[in-house]
């Protein structure tokens, strides 16, 4: 095994790009001016509390991107320090370089800013598959793991107070998406902008990863969007939810735009949508959307971009991109379940459930929202009173949830919150699925 490379060395390595980053910002200044002027005996002190100001609960700087973190790095090895001396600098460091390699593209240069190659399409420095990491925080999220011999990459920013946020996925050696759209916009373009996401939800287990982020806008209208990665099935799920809109709020279907030369057309088998560059061979990715009629529906606003839905539609109506090349190779079924309340049918604007599989398969996947707090509902013969449920159904009506999540999680004005399990009905004698939170490292 080769061993580590010591945190406190400068950050150029095999997947380092470039020069450092002349990123600027009081951060940087307050870190730069520190390192300058604190003589040998003031730098501990005075980096503890530089963390303690600038560094969140993840071990990320909101104030910067991830070129930035890589930066502060950079910086920090530029100031030697007596061996053993600063055991606050080697914490700062470790930490940050925790985020700065999860944050860094297969390409090697860092997410959410100029990419090393000069097409979307070129890797300028290959590496081999990263192990499974997820880095989740409360307005930025990344995710790597393996996918066909490959490397997976998926990275969130919600930073920024605009309707467009970067959303950037890589695989098969590609880079497949680069923006998600908000999904509202304002009657008068006299209103101030929504603010910042308030709250923040993630959780792991070795199946899955959930992240949810909501942004409160105006008059209690708010918009949440929502990220899932089922690790066993090779499924990634987007949804974009707007709730309570107003007079002073109007609310689009939200988007997703492809990347470089990408396109979206129908499937030849007539199941959702491919996506695919007629210029490159590479595998296609599936993408399927619910839809009221109960069949598969096409996703589709014009070639470079995928929509949620109409705008006029009620409901949570999420879109499933399905990576796995022999999945995606093969027409799935996707039905839309019906939903109980006290033997009330429920409509789509208070909970939804959906069911995916393969013909011969011997289980099927299943997706539950309720958009409602309130007595259990059922689908499926199964009852649960949890917001969010994602998991396998078996032939023998097994339910086995890769993704629980509750409703005690905060209302916009309360603050981050990290994730909590609900309540369901479990077969007799089944054990309930693993939700360590040291799964997804924080």
């Amino acid at each position: 095994m080769h061993p580590r490379p010591d945190p406190l060395q400068s950050p150029s390595s095999a997947f380092w790009v470039g020069t450092a980053s002349q990123v600027e910002s009081p951060v940087l200044d307050a870190l730069s001016h520190l390192l300058d002027s604190a003589s040998p005996g003031e730098l501990e002190p005075n980096l503890a509390l530089w963390a303690e100001r600038y560094l969140d609960s993840s071990g990320t700087i909101p104030g910067l991107g991830p070129a930035g973190w890589r930066e502060v790095l950079s910086r920090l090895a530029a100031r030697p320090s007596r061996p053993g001396s600063s055991p606050t600098r080697t914490t700062l460091v470790a930490r940050l370089r925790r985020a700065v390699d999860a944050f860094q593209r297969p390409d090697g240069s860092m997410a959410f800013g100029p990419r090393a190659a000069k097409t979307a399409t070129t890797r300028r420095t290959p590496r081999p598959p990263a192990a499974f990491a997820c880095h989740p925080g409360p307005v930025r999220l990344a995710i790597r793991d393996r996918l066909a011999g490959a490397e997976l990459f998926l990275a969130l920013d919600e930073s920024q107070v605009a309707e467009v946020a970067p959303l950037e996925l890589y695989a098969h050696g590609r880079l497949w998406i680069d923006q998600i759209g908000g999904g509202v916009c304002p009657v008068d373009a006299a209103l101030p902008p929504s603010r910042p996401a308030v709250w923040s939800t993630w959780t792991a287990t070795p199946e899955a990863v959930l992240a949810e982020y909501c942004k409160p806008l105006r008059d209690g209208a708010w918009r949440q969007r929502t990220v899932v990665w089922l690790r066993s099935r090779r499924i990634l799920i987007l949804a974009e939810e707007m709730a309570e809109a107003t007079a002073a709020i109007s609310t689009t279907a939200g988007w997703i735009r492809l990347a470089g030369r990408l396109i979206a057309r129908p499937a030849d088998d007539g199941v959702g949508l491919w996506l695919d560059d007629p210029a490159e061979t590479v595998p296609r990715i599936r993408v399927i959307a619910p839809s009221e009629s109960g069949s598969p529906a096409h996703p589709l606003a014009d070639s470079t971009t995928l929509r949620f839905g109409p705008d006029t539609a009620p409901g949570w109506r999420p879109l499933l991109f399905i990576l796995d090349p022999r999945l995606a190779a093969r027409p799935p079924v996707l039905r839309t379940l019906t939903v109980t309340q006290q033997r009330a049918i429920l409509g789509p604007e208070l909970a939804s459930a959906y069911r995916l599989s393969w013909p011969g398969q011997t289980t099927s996947l299943v997706v539950y929202r309720s958009r409602r707090p309130g007595p259990q509902c059922a689908f499926l013969g199964h009852q649960t009173d949890a917001r969010l449920l994602i998991g396998s159904f078996s032939r023998s009506g097994e339910l086995t949830p890769f993704i629980q999540q509750g409703w005690s999680a905060p209302d916009a004005a309360s603050g981050d919150s990290r994730s909590t399990t609900s309540s369901a009905r479990y077969t007799p004698g089944r054990p309930r699925p693993s939700d360590d939170p040291n799964a997804c490292e924080p």
